[in-house]
C-alpha cells in the first residue's frame, strides 16, 4: 500500500493550525519513523550539484540539516490569490533549507531514474538536495487517501497531518524505507522517490457502489 510511504508535517507553531507560506517545518516518514533530513558532506553521484538526502530515528529535533521553509511556486494559481498565505493541498511548493547550514540555498528535488540518478543502493528514483532551482524541485501536497485526495484538492493543509508529497516533474511520491546508509552522523535510512501503486485494479464499481469513490478518480 502507499501508507507506509506516507510523510508528516510537523510545525514549530502555528496559531489556527494551518501551514503557512514561509513556514520552517520537519518531514518524518511513516515507515520508518524517521526525520527527513541532508548531509552537505555528501555530494551525490550527479552531474549537476546534489546532496544526499535520508532518513534518521536519532532525536536531532529542529537543527539545521532537518528545518525546510516552504516557498510558494506560483504567484497566481486556482486555489488562490497571491494574499492568500495558507497552503492548500495541490498546490506547488519548494522546500529549502535552511541559510545557515550552506552558502547558497539548497532545494529537495527529484531526478528521473539514470545512471547517474538514482538512489544509492534499492536504485529507486534520486531524492536530493539540488543546487539549481529547476522544476525538479518542485512539489505538490496531496491527501493520503487516495479516495478523497481530488476531493481534498484546495483545502488548507493542517499541521501534524498525514501528507504525501508528490514530484510535479514525474508525478511520483517521495519516500523512505529501512534500507540502511551508513554516514557521518552514524546508521540513516535511504530516502527516494518511487512509484509504490500496486499492479492490481482499484475496484471502481465496488467503490461507487459504497458511495466512497466517483468515475472521475482512479
Amino acid at each position: 500500500t502507499l501508507f507506509p510511504y506516507t510523510t508528516l508535517f510537523r510545525s514549530t507553531f502555528s496559531v489556527d493550525g494551518g501551514l503557512k507560506w514561509g513556514d520552517k517545518i520537519m518531514l518524518a516518514n511513516k515507515k520508518t519513523n524517521g526525520i527527513l533530513v541532508f548531509n552537505i558532506g555528501q555530494r551525490t553521484e550527479s552531474l549537476s550539484e546534489q546532496y544526499a538526502v535520508t532518513t534518521t530515528t536519532q532525536d536531532i529535533g529542529p537543527c539545521g540539516r532537518a528545518v525546510f521553509t516552504l516557498e510558494r511556486v506560483e504567484d497566481m494559481d486556482i486555489f488562490g490569490g497571491k494574499q492568500d498565505k495558507a497552503i492548500k493541498f495541490g498546490q506547488k511548493v519548494r522546500l529549502i533549507s535552511s541559510p545557515h547550514v550552506f552558502k547558497k540555498p539548497l532545494y529537495l528535488g527529484h531526478t528521473p531514474f539514470g545512471p547517474n540518478s538514482h538512489a544509492l543502493k534499492t536504485r529507486r528514483g534520486d531524492l536530493s538536495m539540488h543546487a539549481d532551482k529547476t522544476f525538479a524541485t518542485v512539489w505538490t501536497i496531496e491527501a493520503v487517501d487516495p479516495n478523497y485526495r481530488f476531493e481534498m484538492q484546495g483545502q488548507p493543509v493542517r499541521c501534524n497531518e498525514p501528507i504525501l508529497i508528490k514530484n510535479a516533474a514525474t508525478n511520483h511520491f517521495a519516500g523512505s524505507d529501512s534500507t540502511p546508509i551508513k554516514n557521518t552522523f552514524g546508521k540513516e535510512f535511504e530516502a527516494f522517490v518511487h512509484c509504490v501503486a500496486g499492479s492490481n485494479k482499484s475496484q471502481n464499481l465496488e467503490l461507487e457502489q459504497k458511495g466512497k469513490i466517483t468515475g472521475d478518480l482512479p
